[in-house]
Formats: structure tokens, C-alpha cells, sequence
């Protein structure tokens, strides 16, 4: 289960915690007959697993990937291309997988790739807006996959900055809810742990307690873990001055 999350691009979520939680969906897999989860990813910043999918992929069908011989090395992009180079090849792949009919599942990492490629390009702030715009499409492929299997619903682990619907700034989120309907479940903590990077390339546990009232009000009041409604705080006058203080994305 270890080498499983190990996997993952991102280092904030090779954690205990996902490793419980993978462990989870293997467990409730192997006792579901039918309605299995699945676990998908939807960022487009880490290559190195997409790429080896597809070529495994690719194989396997008898597809030729000679013309991408040390493309990526070490799950990065050979510098050697340019980044037309790198379009040029990859739309070259999408077109022979088109052209003989292949499965969505293969065309999908070929345009996971093209993402990172485009996304990469952009030096500008326009290259934050791309990647939220990459990642509802590709929440959009999942949820498509899903509703082909027959499943209605999906649920999203994600930042902030992508799960919550900003007035001027077109996030993931405010992106998707023009096409679904969807909540958010924001978390908080008075006093949680964190594994942190420093500046020399190593980590340290440190220990912060939150500033929002509402997060201190639970620990005084002794629950471990509840519960908040905010349409019903709505409701509330006295409480609803309290909602105008809290970040959007706890909302």
C-alpha cells in the first residue's frame, strides 16, 4: 500500500491518512459485487504515470512508439524538445489511436500529456487559469466514465483554490457548476499537525492552531468532530455576522 501512494505526484498526500484510505477502497472492493469505487486523478502536473500507462497501453495493442524513445526520462520531459516538438509527437499518437479506433481510456492520457505540455508553456498568470480549466475537463472525463458505468455521482478531494467558486476567477469548480450541481465539504481544525518542506529540501512535523471562531467554539465546547450546516446558519441572524468572517472555501 506504501509503494501505492508513493505513486502520487503530489508529496502532501503520501501520507498515513491515504494510505487508510485507499486501503478502504480495497477492502469495500473486495466485498462489493457490483458497485465498485474507483480512484482516478485529475491533475494534469504529474506525467510520469500517464505516460507509462499509455505506453503499456500502446504495447500491449502493437501500437509503434519508437518516434517517443527518451521523450520523458525520469518522469520528466527530455529538454531536448521543444515545445512544438512535443505537440507535434503527441498529436501525431492521438491521431494513429483516432484513426484505429482505440479505447477513450488511451486518448485520454495522450491529452493529459498535451495539458501538462500546454500548461508548462504558459509563463504568465494565464497558465493558473489553464490548469483549472484542464482539470474540469478532465472531472468532466471522469464523471462522463462514471455515468457510464452507472454512476451518478462523484466525489472530488481538492484545494481550495480549485473547489470553491470565486467571484472574478474562473476555478475548477466555477467552471463545473455551470454544467452540474455539486457541494462542497470544507474541513477545519483548532490544532493540527502538518509535515512541512523547508528550504534545505527536508521536513518537519509543526504544529498550528486556527484563528476561525468557529473551529475554536467546537474545541471549547468538547466536540472531537461535528457537523455544520451553513444554509441553516442562514437562518440564524445572530449567526450569520459570525458567516461573514469565514474563508469562502468553508463555505
Amino acid at each position: 500500500m506504501k509503494e501505492i501512494v508513493q505513486k502520487i505526484g503530489f508529496q502532501i498526500y503520501k501520507a498515513e491518512e491515504m494510505m487508510q484510505l485507499i486501503e478502504y477502497i480495497r477492502e469495500y472492493n473486495d466485498d462489493a459485487e457490483e458497485e465498485q469505487l474507483n480512484f482516478y486523478g485529475f491533475d494534469m502536473q504529474r506525467i510520469r504515470y500517464s505516460f507509462d500507462a499509455l505506453k503499456k497501453e500502446c504495447i500491449a495493442e502493437g501500437v509503434d512508439l519508437s518516434f517517443l524513445d527518451n521523450f520523458i526520462i525520469d518522469g520528466q520531459w527530455n529538454q531536448n524538445y521543444s515545445y512544438e516538438e512535443k505537440k507535434d509527437l503527441l498529436m501525431k499518437l492521438k491521431k494513429t489511436l483516432e484513426l484505429k479506433e482505440f479505447n477513450g481510456d488511451l486518448i485520454h492520457f495522450v491529452d493529459v500529456l498535451l495539458q501538462n505540455v500546454e500548461v508548462l508553456h504558459r509563463k504568465d498568470t494565464g497558465g493558473s487559469l489553464l490548469r483549472d480549466q484542464y482539470m474540469a475537463e478532465n472531472v468532466s472525463w471522469i464523471l462522463q466514465k462514471e455515468q457510464q458505468r452507472g454512476n451518478d455521482c462523484i466525489f472530488i478531494s481538492g484545494h481550495n483554490e480549485h473547489v470553491a467558486k470565486w467571484g472574478s476567477y474562473d476555478s475548477m469548480w466555477k467552471l463545473l457548476s455551470n454544467q452540474y450541481r455539486y457541494y462542497v465539504i470544507g474541513t477545519n481544525f483548532y490544532k493540527t499537525r502538518c509535515n512541512l518542506p523547508e528550504g534545505n529540501h527536508k521536513r518537519t512535523i509543526q504544529t498550528f492552531y486556527s484563528l476561525d471562531p468557529l473551529a475554536k467554539t467546537a474545541k471549547l465546547a468538547g466536540f472531537k468532530m461535528c457537523w455544520i450546516d451553513f444554509l441553516l446558519l442562514k437562518k440564524v441572524q445572530k449567526l450569520k455576522g459570525m458567516q461573514m468572517h469565514i474563508p469562502i472555501w468553508e463555505r
